[in-house]
């Protein structure tokens, strides 16, 4: 999911849109369950508070509260986006609050998708300068406030620690100018501070929710609690679009504790006092499916098909500069690779749960949701209401990874609470159901074709991609599937190496399995096809890694990449591995963040085991160190587990896997270690919450080649690595 950089949106605009509920008093407001870690025990939570602006409430004890639109997902993003609001306006951090923001069209921050959502490692590049800007304005306001109150110039005044001070030593609390402040008009083009000027932006802080977290006080979606709730699991048909024919479902609806059997969309639910009378009565349950023609699907013919479309001339253009086509067609030193990526599973740690009521007065939904708004329009448009009918209380989130975007499961919650009018019902996904009837990365083929000068450069270089349209089944970015689907072609249009011609198609593909955003989306896959193509071509020229990479990254604009790689080689000993370990290469920008990584591999007794990867990145500036470096650990780990076992695998057109037994997670004893270093070019920040996935998988690969001499085209590679270790026995 793209992140269009706001650093050239003019601030007027920003300041139109971040302050236009300026004004409106609000004389009390409800946190979501689970929102508020940094509010005292105790603490009355209806205190009357003055709403400055979409951003910002202010109490009259100078308490502020920090309104957030984005969802927390361990990205770290409720605490680092409040940050650079209270750093801008002036707050005390100690005494500032959290608040979820709901959906309002001021919150949709990303000017090309018209939607609140959280995804695409777009929260701080789009939220940045219209937060600072909003800020900037706030403060003003309360500098004009304080100016009048005590005297003196706003010129002559400062704002820090939620106080306005002067310079003769006076002061006066933000809390106690509300009545001047609300009588203001916010400032046209306010000033934002300067770097010296900032106290928090740039430095590591612990967010706010993480000790709710480590006390298990943070409440997630399948925590929720509402007097008279009801439990309610759900059994699906195995293969993806298939219909219930018959059931047993009469005689389970009998057993002890079961309070009703649901139908929904292609399977049955089973409501029950408890998760285990709710749990015990759907396995009881006997459902015959239809599955249709998708029981005929297997991997195999997955893979064929996308060999089959691999060789097929009749691609959507996505990029076509120069004459490739005529170029390659001249032979020459011409160099091909095809290479596959299997469909992966999101396997978040807190199951795909919601809890929903729905009454005369509209829908309530408490669950944790990357996107509010999307789910809000699809439950209105269930139910044939409107959308401000549709209340979404959005909470933690146990991982989200683009899963939690999905509206499915709140849609099945609501069915199933529309058959209790009134009555709260908490939908829990088992741990299978959730490996089953995911919204996959859809499984993807390229083929790489490039023909190189003397020196052995690619002078013209043909990408094809195999992959299905996933932006298309989402309403918000259907805009972005046609002609070409952007993230069939994430990496590969904004690639950074200077080739004169190169042409890129996509060759769409069909999936009978629901597919869906994962985390980094296309760059996943495509950074594994680029970066180990780019690896072949260095082979083959007899060159250097890096060496050729810096041959192909000539010109000013590549001049902070070229830093960013000599200092990753420098950090990282390229070259320098002990006996018997060896080094691979990938370097991989995704949403505007470049990241290169050197991973340091051996082949042991058989086993394939990763023992160091270094990571080195450029995100423009950084609001929160640690949020960053989490973010890229994490990432990191995302990707390991993709690369070594990441695979779901279909049978009769149903997914093989059931749980953590056969989809393996890296475990700690496989974690090799991990340093970052960040070579910064300034400027405005850039997303992190994806870009440490996709340079995993074919630095790994590439490290694997160096190892053993043969090149390994098709994800998960621990089995490939088994294969080629015996080998060489």
């Amino acid at each position: 999911m793209k992140s269009p950089h706001p650093g050239g949106t003019n601030r007027r605009e920003f300041l139109r849109v971040s302050l236009a509920a300026g004004g409106s008093l609000a004389l009390g407001f409800a946190l979501p369950v689970g929102a508020e870690p940094s509010r005292p025990a105790g603490e009355a939570r209806d205190e009357p508070a003055a709403q400055i602006s979409i951003w910002l409430k202010v109490r009259r004890d100078g308490r502020i509260t920090f309104v957030n639109p984005h969802a927390e997902m361990g990205q770290g993003i409720w605490s680092s986006l409040a940050m650079v609001f209270v750093d801008e306006f002036g707050g005390d951090w100690a005494t500032t609050d959290i608040e979820a923001g709901g959906v309002r069209p001021e919150f949709r921050l990303n000017p090309y998708v018209h939607e609140v959502f959280t995804a695409g490692s777009s929260s701080i590049a789009t939220g940045y300068l219209p937060v600072r800007t909003a800020a900037a304005a706030a403060r003003e306001m309360f500098l004009a406030a304080g100016a009048a109150r005590l005297g003196t110039n706003a010129a002559q005044l400062s704002l820090a620690q939620s106080r306005v001070h002067a310079s003769d030593g006076r002061s006066v609390g933000i809390g106690e100018l509300l009545d001047e402040v609300m009588r203001l008009e916010p400032p046209a083009n306010p000033t934002l501070k300067s770097d010296s000027q900032l106290q928090y932006i740039g430095k590591g802080i612990v967010s706010k929710e993480i000790l709710a977290k480590v006390t298990g006080r943070a409440t997630y979606g399948i925590d929720v609690q509402i007097p008279g709730m009801l439990i309610a699991t759900v059994k699906a048909s195995p293969v993806h679009g298939g219909r219930v024919v018959s059931s047993n479902a009469r005689e389970v609806g009998r057993l002890r504790g079961v309070r009703a059997v649901v139908p929904i969309a292609g399977g049955l639910a089973v409501v029950a006092d408890t998760f285990w009378h709710a749990k015990r009565a759907a396995d009881a349950l006997k459902i015959d499916f239809d599955p249709g023609t998708a029981a005929a699907v297997s991997d195999e013919s997955i893979y064929a098909s996308h060999q089959a479309a691999l060789q097929r001339t009749d691609g959507v253009v996505g990029l076509d500069e120069g004459d490739a086509r005529r170029r390659l067609a001249q032979g020459g030193d011409l160099y091909e690779a095809a290479y596959y990526a299997p469909r992966l599973a999101h396997a978040t740690m807190e199951p795909m749960s919601c809890t929903a009521r729905v009454t005369a007065d509209g829908v309530d939904l408490w669950l944790g949701t990357q996107g509010i708004e999307y789910v809000t329009n699809e439950v209105a448009r269930l139910v044939g209401t409107t959308p401000d009918r549709v209340r979404v209380h959005n909470l933690m989130l146990g991982g989200g990874f683009g899963r939690r975007y999905e509206a499915d499961y709140p849609s099945q919650a609501v069915t199933i609470a529309q058959a209790l009018p009134g009555t709260a019902v908490k939908l829990i996904w088992t741990r299978e159901e959730d490996m089953q009837q995911d919204f996959y990365r859809p499984a993807s083929g390229a083929l790489l074709r490039a023909t190189l000068g003397a020196e052995g450069l690619p002078k013209a270089l043909l990408v094809r991609v195999s992959a299905p349209a996933i932006a298309a089944h989402n309403p918000g970015f259907a805009q972005f599937s046609k002609p070409v689907d952007i993230t069939a072609i994430d990496g590969f249009a904004t690639l950074h190496y200077e080739i004169p011609h190169r042409r890129f198609e996509w060759l769409q593909t069909e999936s009978h399995v629901r597919i869906g955003w994962w985390r980094s989306v296309g760059n996943s896959q495509n950074a594994f096809f680029k970066e180990c193509f780019i690896d072949e071509l260095a082979t083959h020229a007899g060159a250097d890694p890096i060496d050729y990479r810096l041959r192909l990254l000539s010109g000013d604009r590549h001049r902070n990449t070229r830093r960013l790689l000599t200092e990753l080689a420098r950090v990282a000993r390229w070259g320098q591995a002990p006996a018997g370990r060896y080094q691979g290469l990938a370097l991989h920008e995704t949403f505007g963040t470049m990241v290169g990584q050197i991973a340091e591999i051996s082949l042991e007794g058989g086993e394939l085991r990763v023992h160091r990867i270094t990571a080195a990145y450029d995100c423009g500036s950084i609001v929160n160190p640690s949020a960053v470096e989490a973010q890229l650990h994490g990432g990191m780990v995302f990707g390991l587990t993709a690369t070594l076992f990441g695979e779901i695998n279909i049978e009769r057109g149903r997914v093989r896997q059931s749980n953590f037994h056969d989809y393996q997670l890296v475990r700690l004893a496989q974690m090799p270690d991990i340093e970052l270093v960040p070579v910064l070019r300034g400027g405005p920040p850039s997303g992190v919450g994806e870009p440490g996935v996709p340079p995993v998988a074919p630095a790994i690969a590439n490290a694997l080649f160096r190892a053993s001499g043969r090149r390994v085209r098709r994800l998960p590679l621990t089995r490939e690595g088994v294969a080629i270790a015996a080998a060489r026995g």
